[in-house]
């Protein structure tokens, strides 16, 4: 279970970051009114989007990875953490785009917005070209804003640049962790493919990568440090992306949603059990509904019927699990000799993982 000491330090950090957020985007925005209003737009834009309820998980790791390595300047590493926010609110504009969703975290996705304010009067085909231009070019100012963030931190200069290495590392792997997510969808896949997609995706740019640049800020050398983080988060990215597709399939917030995992056909390891392991008549109800823009909430618990009925849901469930457990015991036995305190917080964010709301 989540202790309630990971609770209090997970929503403190939280707190921090939010605030340097709001601190950097206002900060930003005056900086560039010289730039016109449309420079105005994009930051205000932005910084809505970024102060929905976001788990903020990405900087709060950031600021775990600094500890681990011996860091004790928590202000300095929280103004450096926020770079992980931005690079991933960059990565969600133009993902939105490539899974043509118009809500993202309660309200419209970046290129929605503009279709509904900016262009709404021009033709559909137009408004939607336009929309989704100023949405790609605003992801390229976050990505550059996130670099930004990293690189004006006040940290030695041998760091930054050793942590900007890092940074580049984390936007090639996931860029090729999201082209095979898009081969995914029109595709048929193999299991090994679509755990690439969970390493490349959740576990480095989620876990690994994050807490990586956190020790490389503090100074780590050490090898076995930054082996043994990434083997932790190799784990705990893989228990936190088979929760997110349980989530996908079975949480009925989320299949209420005019798009789900189900609509979109997302291939997941719950799906290819599912399929390996159905009779002619399941494999008929999940080919006649996955990938289908609407469907009836009858079909719907017919397919939730067949995912659980083969046991898909229940073996995701156990795979996640596992992998949970697995980063546990290498934060308890291995991070711990960094720094313990800081081990038990990601033993517990381990837990965290598969027994999070959403």
């Amino acid at each position: 279970m989540v202790t309630p000491e990971f609770n209090t330090e997970y929503k403190r950090l939280r707190g921090l970051i939010e605030k340097r957020l709001d601190d950097f985007f206002e900060s930003e925005k005056f900086t560039s009114v010289g730039l016109g209003p449309e420079a105005l737009e994009s930051l205000n834009l932005a910084h809505e989007y970024a102060k929905r309820d976001g788990k903020r998980v990405r900087p709060i790791l950031v600021v775990k990875g600094y500890e681990l390595a011996g860091g004790k300047d928590e202000k300095r590493i929280i103004d450096a953490s926020i770079y992980s926010e931005l690079l991933h609110i960059y990565l969600l504009y133009h993902d939105d785009i490539m899974d043509r969703d118009d809500i993202r975290r309660g309200g419209p996705t970046a290129h929605a917005w503009y279709q509904q304010n900016k262009f709404k009067d021009l033709p559909v085909e137009e408004a939607k070209h336009h929309s989704q231009s100023m949405a790609i070019i605003d992801g390229d100012i976050l990505e550059a804003l996130a670099q930004k963030a990293l690189l004006e931190s006040n940290f030695p200069a041998d760091s930054k640049i050793n942590a900007w290495k890092e940074y580049i590392h984390t936007i090639i792997n996931t860029g090729f962790g999201q082209k095979k997510d898009v081969l995914s969808d029109v595709f048929d896949v193999t299991e090994e493919h679509i755990w690439d997609v969970y390493k490349l995706k959740s576990a480095e740019y989620t876990i690994s990568r994050p807490l990586r640049t956190g020790a490389i800020l503090a100074g780590a050398e050490s090898p076995e440090l930054l082996e043994t983080i990434i083997r932790y988060g190799d784990k705990a990215g893989v228990a936190f992306q088979l929760i997110d597709d349980e989530k996908g399939v079975k949480d009925p917030s989320e299949l209420k949603k005019a798009k789900n995992d189900i609509s979109e056909g997302k291939r997941t390891i719950i799906l290819l059990k599912a399929m390996k392991k159905a009779s002619p008549e399941q494999k008929e109800i999940l080919r006649r509904n996955l990938g289908e823009k609407f469907i009836p909430e009858a079909e719907l618990s017919k397919v939730l019927n067949v995912l659980t009925e083969t046991g898909a849901l229940a073996y995701n469930r156990k795979l996640a699990e596992e992998a949970s457990k697995e980063s546990q015991k290498i934060a308890v036995k291995e991070l711990s000799k960094y720094n313990e305190k800081t081990a038990i917080f990601l033993k517990d964010f381990a837990d965290y993982l598969v027994n999070r709301d959403r």
